[in-house]
């Protein structure tokens, strides 16, 4: 990718957007970590390769199974089986989960939320999650009656599965405690208002799941990020959580969405307007140094940028340059290699903050500072834990990590730190790239920009992958 390009797409997603590759990954983490840790995911069966194991579970329960291809969407192919003979055998590959049987109801319905999560980076990790969402409830009345195993109505609550029944409602108003769909505050609203439960704790564990299940396939990303992407201007990623809440409230995830549906019915229209408005001003895209030559006077006049002696309106590749100068790669090797506490690269790594360093901090501050609806769940002042997750916490990771701590806390402090990098930003400190690097990057750049049309059809291309392809 050019430098100046940005996708809504980080290579090597499909770890945690496919349901099979999601459950392979997730299960590495179980065994390293432990289900108290990870115990968010039903537990899960890949076919054919686990069909032995299945059968042995259902020859002694009769316990409901949920069936849905890895890789399709909407509902499509998913059904409830509680027979052995019900099992698909195909040599394809499907996923059985077992199905949660004591879901929370309301008004006797089951139902789910669709929330919204923002990858901005993966090294370091930046994550964010939408404070409004969708929820989405089944047509009739929940019940564990065998008879009514198939019965999509009453086991799923896909939109595009109930809109096909007779009795779904239609919501126009949100806020409104009618209708089978609602936005995410009007639930929180009933559970408060009518049953008298306080969601704060409930919300705060679903995020918490929302940013385990990244952490499950963060290895992986990670890697092809490192191998494919060479700015870090150039991906940013939009992706739909499905969760689903138990009898205990307990927070259980369904699946990832690569690709989340953007409806323009009047409650999802309420949510993912402004969500994808605030969302673009988050990821922040620039003005192209071509368009930005041609149109530089008069942008600069309309915006008044010219009472702020800015010259240059255009991407400025720098910025978001990979290349490093050898004080920022000797103190990182200096960082990486020490065995310091957490307390001690706290109190160290921002001591002499280095090019690199100021690039890192001010793009998390900039997205930050955009921030309306959408709240980050890492890194935070308090997220340092979940480093141990990571196979191997980067550089980065930790910067960020000691910046939060340190700058964080309260705004009174965060403004204390932003006066840092506007102090660095006047010095253009952040711009220091070796100018050896830079020429090399920009003749890969100019090697990958060449090649892009044989690289579309080569079948080890990351966009080649299954989560682009339909299951067969």
């Amino acid at each position: 990718l050019s430098p100046e390009v940005k996708i809504n797409q980080f290579p090597g997603l499909f770890v945690i957007g496919r349901k099979d590759s999601l459950s392979l990954c997730y299960e590495e983490m179980v065994r390293k970590f432990g289900g108290s840790e990870f115990g968010f995911l039903p537990k899960t069966y890949i076919l054919p390769d686990d069909k032995d194991e299945l059968v042995k579970v259902l020859e002694n329960s009769r316990k409901p199974m949920i069936i849905k291809p890895p890789n399709w969407f909407c509902g499509i192919g998913i059904k409830l089986i509680n027979k052995i003979e019900d099992i698909p055998f195909k040599e394809s590959k499907m996923v059985v989960q077992e199905y949660i049987d004591n879901p929370f109801l309301i008004r006797g319905l089951k139902f789910d939320l669709r929330l919204y999560v923002l990858l901005t980076s993966i090294d370091p990790i930046k994550l964010y999650i939408y404070e409004e969402g969708l929820v989405r409830f089944a047509t009739e009345e929940y019940t564990n009656n065998p008879e009514q195993i198939s019965n999509n109505f009453i086991h799923l609550t896909n939109y595009s599965v109930n809109k096909e029944s007779d009795e779904f409602v239609y919501n126009e108003t949100p806020g409104d405690y009618s209708g089978h769909k609602w936005n995410l505050s009007t639930l929180w609203r009933y559970l408060s208002e009518v049953l008298c439960i306080d969601w704060r704790p409930v919300w705060e564990q679903t995020k918490e799941i929302c940013l385990k299940t990244v952490l499950c396939g963060h290895q992986h990303i990670k890697r092809e990020v490192a191998s494919q992407i060479k700015s870090e201007y150039n991906c940013y990623k939009l992706l739909g959580f499905d969760v689903f809440f138990d009898a205990n409230l307990k927070p259980w995830l369904l699946e990832v969405n690569n690709i989340p549906s953007l409806h323009a019915d009047t409650i999802d229209s309420f949510v993912n307007r402004p969500m994808v408005a605030e969302m673009f001003n988050i990821v922040g895209f620039h003005v192209s140094k071509d368009v930005a030559s041609k149109n530089q006077k008069a942008v600069s006049k309309k915006l008044g940028l010219e009472k702020l002696d800015i010259s240059n309106i255009g991407f400025d590749e720098k910025m978001y340059s990979k290349m490093k100068a050898d004080e920022d790669v000797n103190k990182q090797n200096k960082f990486m290699s020490d065995e310091l506490s957490h307390e001690e690269y706290i109190e160290n790594i921002l001591d002499d903050i280095s090019s690199s360093d100021a690039r890192t901090i001010i793009r998390s501050e900039d997205e930050l500072s955009q921030t309306v609806s959408w709240t980050r769940i890492f890194p935070t002042p308090s997220t340092h834990p979940y480093l141990q997750f990571l196979s191997s916490p980067s550089y980065p990771d930790q910067l960020l990590g000691a910046w939060e701590a340190e700058y964080g806390t309260n705004q009174e402090k965060r403004e204390e730190g932003q006066k840092i990098l506007r102090t660095l930003c006047k010095e253009k400190h952040h711009l220091k790239v070796p100018i050896n690097k830079v020429n090399t990057e920009k003749t890969e750049s100019r090697r990958a920009a060449n090649k892009e049309d044989d690289q579309s059809t080569n079948k080890g291309d990351w966009m080649d992958i299954d989560m682009f392809r339909k299951f067969q």
